[in-house]
Order: structure tokens, then C-alpha cells, then sequence
């Protein structure tokens, strides 16, 4: 019976240790030391292995999985195998936003998720319109780690609650437009905001949605997704707010007749760690992490950027009408909602804040 208990008791503590994050083991010896697997990669020199787990809130082949799984073989290779880790896509640890209390709290280590701004109404500049034009325009904001957005973006995160959350870089999710499901609207007339639309356009329960779907000249609706396609099928409202070409083509495409490439803004996934789970690595391997995530960023711009060309080229060889603006329309469109939105986002983000954003915004090329 003692016997019994105590293999019992044996195997309660090694289920703990395998449940914690960041965790370390050291393999048992093999005859061939350097042999690996893609699977399970060989061990460093002294034999220990740290593995991490990373959550991220889709499945391949969506890019921000792909980068997520790209960025764990990446680190494989970068330390010989000495950090493993184990991706979970589809909100298997959770949604973005109990996983990010996880990661507060150290239980999951690393996460490719959206910015809760609940925690933080800062963590919203990222959603401002018109910040940029186009992909080499959003690659000068975002990829400029010391640029004024990135920093305002990472501290909302970073400050909040126990202050245990680093954000290493960031991974697009592409530029948003509107879909419509109706005929009954002008097209000529889409990209002049001083025009006023006899359209109604869902957008999620947030200030700066409402508020640029009412400077493009729309009516607006406060909506979650989970009602949107049967609002959109019923005819509840005539399109919808908060999704890229991509997304209207996989979730939309049978209640959409026309996607307008309005390119208002592009949403973006932080790339966070739990810094408790950070420092729990030696400092060369905690730095090959960091370092390994902010190089997964130009990759996952790149990658993005295709996946958007071919969401476009799908919707239209699914019958759906893309209506792209000029080059000149879409300057004349973001001036004027520029001029339009973001004066009353000072009462949103301050006004010290809108004045370092429109200056980097200013500057680019």
C-alpha cells in the first residue's frame, strides 16, 4: 500500500512540473548527441532544455499563425535547441484576453495576440485612422521600435497591472476596409467624406470605430461580430466595419457584394512575453528570444502583405466587386479624416500624445 501511494505521489509532482511555463528539463544521454528532429530539436551542451509556450488567437494558414510557428523553428535553430517552443493556435490557452492576465501572471510565457485596450485605453492608438497610406508607409511606423506609436503602444501594454508583459515587436493583420451587402449607394461618391451615405455599417462597441465610420459619411451601429453575418444577411445593416479582404473572403463572402478598400487603419497583434518567463532564461538565450522576435516582424510584413494581394484576387473571383481609390483619392481621403477624426481623439488620447503622433506621421516619406 505504501508502496503503491508513493508511486502515486511521484507521479502528482512530475504532472506540476510539467504544467509550469518556462519550464526546464535535462534529457537523458544518446549515443548521437547532434542528432535532432524538427519535432524535438537537440539539447544545448550541458543538456537543458527551456520550453515556452506561445499562444496565438488563429490557425494556419493565417500569417499570424505562420509567424508564430516560423519564430519557434527560428529560435530553435538560433540556441542548438536549448529553448523549445510549443505553439497553441486558435485560442487554445484561451482568448486574447484571459491569456493575457495569464501572461501577468507567468503561467503562459509567450503570446502572437490583440492588444486588449479594457486594460488600457492607450493600447488603442494603434487603432487611429490614417496613420498610413500604404505597406512601406505602416513598415516606417511600425518597425521603428524608438519611433513615437511603437513606444506609446508597447508602454500601455507594459504598464498595466503587474507590469510582467515586454512587447517585442508587433505583426500585421493588413489593412482594413468595408464590406456592403446592397446596391443602393453611389460609388463615385465612396471616397468623398464630405458626402454623406445612406448606409448603415456595423462597427464593435469602440469610440474610434464609431468615429471613423461616421467621418467616412456613414451611419453607424454598434455590433459584435458573433451577430454580424445574420445582420448582414437580414439586412439589420447594409456592411460592415473591421475586417480586411482576407477575412470578408473567409467569414463574409456570401453577405458581401462589394469590399471598398477604404485602408483606414491596420490592425495590429502585439508579440509579447512574460518577463518573469523571460528571466527565467539565461541572458544570451533570453536575448536570442527578443532578438528573434524582432526580425519575425519584417517576415511577417512581407508575408502579410501577399496574403492581403491574394484575399483581393479571391473576393473577386468569388464575384465580389473591389472598389480600390486612386493613389490621389486616397491622399485627399486621409488628409480629410485626418482633419476630420483626430481632433476629437484628444479627449481620448491627450493632447500631447496626438501631437507626437502627428508629427511621426509628418515625417514620413
Amino acid at each position: 500500500m505504501k508502496k503503491a501511494l508513493s508511486i502515486v505521489l511521484t507521479l502528482a509532482m512530475l504532472f506540476l512540473l510539467c504544467a509550469c511555463g518556462a519550464s526546464t528539463t535535462t534529457p537523458p544521454a544518446t549515443t548521437d548527441p547532434g542528432t535532432t528532429t524538427e519535432a524535438e530539436p537537440a539539447p544545448a551542451a550541458d543538456g537543458t532544455v527551456y520550453t515556452l509556450r506561445l499562444a496565438t488567437q488563429v490557425a494556419q494558414p493565417n500569417p499570424l499563425a505562420n509567424s508564430a510557428y516560423r519564430f519557434a523553428e527560428k529560435v530553435a535553430e538560433a540556441t542548438n535547441g536549448q529553448v523549445k517552443i510549443d505553439v497553441y493556435p486558435s485560442n487554445q490557452l484561451g482568448d486574447y484576453t484571459s491569456v493575457f492576465e495569464e501572461m501577468e501572471l507567468g503561467t503562459i510565457d509567450l503570446a502572437w495576440i490583440s492588444a486588449d485596450s479594457s486594460f488600457d485605453p492607450m493600447i488603442d492608438v494603434q487603432g487611429i485612422p490614417y496613420l498610413f497610406e500604404n505597406w512601406d508607409q505602416a513598415r516606417e511606423i511600425w518597425l521603428n521600435q524608438e519611433g513615437f506609436l511603437f513606444q506609446t503602444y508597447k508602454g500601455a501594454i507594459e504598464g498595466y497591472g503587474a507590469q510582467n508583459v515586454t512587447v517585442m515587436g508587433v505583426v500585421p493583420g493588413g489593412f482594413l476596409g468595408i464590406c456592403i451587402n446592397t446596391d443602393k449607394f453611389d460609388q463615385e461618391t465612396l471616397f468623398d467624406t464630405s458626402v454623406s451615405k445612406d448606409l448603415l455599417i456595423r462597427h464593435p462597441n469602440m469610440v474610434v470605430a464609431r468615429m471613423i465610420v461616421e467621418g467616412l459619411g456613414f451611419k453607424s451601429m454598434a455590433l459584435s461580430w458573433s451577430e454580424l453575418y445574420n445582420a448582414l444577411q437580414t439586412g439589420v445593416v447594409d456592411g460592415a466595419y473591421g475586417a480586411g479582404a482576407g477575412t470578408v473572403y473567409t467569414d463574409l463572402r456570401d453577405v458581401s457584394k462589394y469590399f471598398v478598400d477604404y485602408r483606414y487603419l491596420m490592425e495590429m497583434m502585439a508579440m509579447m512575453a512574460s518577463t518573469s518567463s523571460l528571466d527565467k532564461l539565461p541572458e544570451d538565450l533570453r536575448q536570442i528570444v527578443i532578438d528573434t522576435a524582432v526580425a519575425e516582424q519584417y517576415d511577417a510584413f512581407d508575408e502579410y502583405e501577399a496574403f492581403e494581394k491574394a484575399g483581393y484576387k479571391d473576393l473577386e473571383d468569388y464575384g465580389i466587386t473591389v472598389i480600390y481609390p486612386t493613389d490621389e483619392q486616397m491622399a485627399t481621403l486621409a488628409a480629410s479624416m485626418r482633419d476630420k477624426v483626430w481632433p476629437g481623439l484628444d479627449d481620448v488620447f491627450t493632447p500631447e500624445v496626438m501631437v507626437g503622433i502627428r508629427a511621426q506621421v509628418e515625417s514620413l516619406g
